[in-house]
């Protein structure tokens, strides 16, 4: 198995956080995924993932697929002969590639060639290469060459507003205080901030919570402290909105964290 993480440089650096590179022989592997706040683009090369549907259906991903904002969890199924490059934007950067907002693909993935037609003709150069190095090279250029001008006073709004709820960690920061920052009405900030990130500011301040949330589990502090640190009410809705957005409860996720990575050593 190959899993690994590249960062990009130059222009791309400003859009784009990383790459991820995975590759799986011969073994089927699930994986429970849960919102993170970054929208991403798969480049698969082996077979698809295929999305276990909580009603209990199964979904192929598409090949080069776009995959919006998730406000709540999936399981992913990787099978045997996986390869994937994941390219995982910064929250509000990922429009740059779209003439449509970003909340029409929330909770949804997508086939790129069905968005951009010149993904096609990509697809074909991107199987067709063998080297982990080439390929990454043809996806950064396409992304490149597919970049849309942007509306710059808008962007600098939701950057700022992205900065502000990521920096915090989702904490000690009110919904009322980002509109007053952004010189907006609630209803014109609220439009802007879903179309280039795709889901409401709240939404996302809750996504900001939960993995800060996560990343304390591997800590020693107690539940109850996990969720004062993490900026929730009161433990009850800590697991409340932990449960909704990953299927577990806290307690249960650190479990299965260990456990992991027990079986992992």
């Amino acid at each position: 198995m190959i899993c690994n993480i590249q960062y990009p440089c130059g222009i791309l650096k400003r859009f784009v956080k990383y790459y991820w590179i995975y590759e799986l022989e011969n073994i089927n592997h699930c994986e429970l995924v849960y919102p993170t706040g970054d929208p991403l683009i798969l480049f698969h090369y082996g077979n698809p993932f295929k999305i276990n549907n909580i009603d209990g259906s199964k979904t192929d991903q598409p090949l080069f697929c776009v995959s919006g904002q998730n406000t709540s969890w999936q399981r992913i199924a990787a099978q045997s002969y996986s390869g994937v490059i994941g390219v995982y934007f910064y929250p509000h950067m990922m429009k740059a590639l779209f003439p449509f907002s970003l909340d029409e693909i929330t909770d949804t993935s997508i086939d790129l060639t069905d968005v951009l037609k010149s993904a096609a003709e990509t697809e074909d150069r991107f199987l067709n290469c063998k080297s982990i190095k080439t390929k990454l090279q043809i996806v950064e250029k396409f992304i490149i060459d597919n970049l849309l001008p942007q509306n710059s006073i808008h962007l600098g709004m939701v950057q700022f507003t992205v900065d502000m709820i990521t920096s915090s960690k989702g904490t000690n920061i009110s919904h009322d205080h980002l509109i007053s920052r952004s010189g907006y009405s609630e209803r014109q900030f609220e439009r802007i901030f879903k179309t280039h990130v795709g889901i409401s500011s709240q939404q996302f301040i809750e996504i900001i919570r939960l993995n800060n949330a996560i990343g304390l589990l591997s800590s020693n502090r107690s539940l109850t402290q996990i969720a004062f640190d993490s900026g929730f009410y009161d433990q009850s809705h800590f697991i409340r909105t932990f449960k909704r957005l990953t299927s577990l409860t806290p307690g249960d996720f650190r479990r299965k964290t260990i456990a992991d990575c027990c079986m992992t050593v």
